[in-house]
């Protein structure tokens, strides 16, 4: 019985890919309307969470506000549309979220967050990830937003696997 807090104590972390020297990327976050072609940004704690995941791998995250790309992004609905348009910002990190009600279950709500998460250097193959994530969120009156929010913690290892991927690449 003793021995067991002893032994989860002694568990060994691997450590987070560094990049080689501190790294400039440009960070894009959106959450795509499925009603209309409008997009809107991540909430600020999903941001920081994304932000942190970069900054622990020597990456220098430069936010580019979803508001700015809100005309370009709705005449650009794909991925690889999207990363071209932004090639002169050089790395990008390009994260792309979509939200959809899915069905009440047992009392709750169903919504499935699907997310693309794309890594791309100037002429490189893009790295990809491609996910959903299933969330039940407690009341009717919640929204995309409060779905997205939900899928934070998946969506923020999905960056930092992402992230030791392309790192590795390096």
């Amino acid at each position: 019985m003793v021995l067991i807090p002893f032994l989860f104590g002694c568990a060994v972390h691997s450590p987070v890919v560094q990049a080689p020297q501190a790294t400039p990327v440009a960070v894009v976050s959106v959450l795509d309307h499925m009603d209309d072609r409008g997009i809107e940004g991540f909430a600020e704690p999903l941001q920081a969470g994304v932000l942190e995941q970069m900054t622990r791998r020597n990456l220098q995250p430069k936010v580019i506000e979803a508001q700015t790309l809100a005309d370009p992004f709705a005449q650009r609905q794909t991925a690889a549309h999207r990363l071209e348009y932004l090639t002169d910002q050089g790395s990008v990190l390009l994260i792309a979220a979509e939200a959809e009600y899915y069905a009440p279950i047992n009392g709750r709500f169903r919504w499935t967050v699907s997310v693309q998460i794309n890594l791309s250097s100037s002429g490189d193959t893009p790295t990809e990830s491609v996910f959903s994530v299933p969330v039940f969120l407690e009341h009717q009156h919640q929204g995309e937003s409060d779905a997205l929010a939900a899928a934070g913690p998946v969506i923020e290892r999905h960056v930092g696997y992402l992230l030791d991927t392309w790192l590795g690449g390096l």
